[in-house]
C-alpha cells in the first residue's frame, strides 16, 4: 500500500513541476530543445568540412585551388563524355552559351549532384564542395574555343554580368 502512496506523491509533484509551475521542459519541448542543439552540432560540424554548400547557396568559386581541384575532379570523371577541353563527345558542349539543364550555377551543380537522364548522379561520389569545385571549373570553361567542339545544344543562356558599383 505504500508503493501506491509513493505513486501518489510523485504524481502530485509531477503534475505541479511540469503542468502548473512549468519548471521544466514537458517531453515534446525536451525533444525540440534536442533536435536545435544537435541541429546545430550539425552544422557547426558541417561548416568545418566547407560542407554548408548545396544547390540553394552554391556560387562560383574563384581559389585558384578550387579550380584546380575542380580540374581534376573533372579529369577524372568527365572527360570520358565532355572531352579534356569540354568541348562535347557523348555529352554537351560546356564551353558555349547554349546549355541543355540551364547554364547558371546552381542549375549545373544540381545537374551534376542529382545527374540527368544518361548522365550519372555524382553526389555519392563526391562532396557538395567537391561539386562546388567542378562547378566553378565548368564555369571557367565558358567561351574557350576548344577545337571540335559539338554544336549548340539547349537553349541560350546568357551569363548575367556582375552587378557594376556606384560612382
Amino acid at each position: 500500500i505504500y508503493g501506491f502512496y509513493v505513486t501518489i506523491l510523485f504524481s502530485a509533484i509531477y503534475l505541479w513541476r511540469y503542468h502548473v509551475s512549468k519548471t521544466a521542459p514537458l517531453s515534446e519541448q525536451e525533444f525540440e530543445l534536442a533536435v536545435q542543439k544537435a541541429d546545430k552540432k550539425i552544422k557547426e560540424y558541417l561548416k568545418s568540412k566547407g560542407e554548408t554548400i548545396d544547390e540553394n547557396s552554391v556560387t562560383v568559386l574563384t581559389a585558384s585551388e578550387d579550380i584546380a581541384e575542380g580540374k581534376r575532379i573533372f579529369g577524372i570523371s568527365c572527360v570520358t563524355c565532355h572531352n579534356a577541353d569540354g568541348g562535347g563527345n557523348v555529352g554537351p558542349n560546356l564551353t558555349d552559351d547554349y546549355w541543355i539543364n540551364g547554364g547558371n550555377i546552381k542549375s549545373i551543380f544540381k545537374t551534376i549532384k542529382y545527374g540527368i537522364n544518361a548522365m550519372p548522379q555524382w553526389q555519392n561520389a563526391y562532396s557538395n564542395k567537391q561539386i562546388a569545385q567542378l562547378t566553378s571549373y565548368i564555369k571557367s570553361l565558358r567561351g574557350t574555343q576548344p577545337a571540335n567542339a559539338k554544336p549548340p545544344q539547349g537553349e541560350f543562356s546568357k551569363e548575367e554580368a556582375p552587378p557594376k558599383s556606384p560612382p
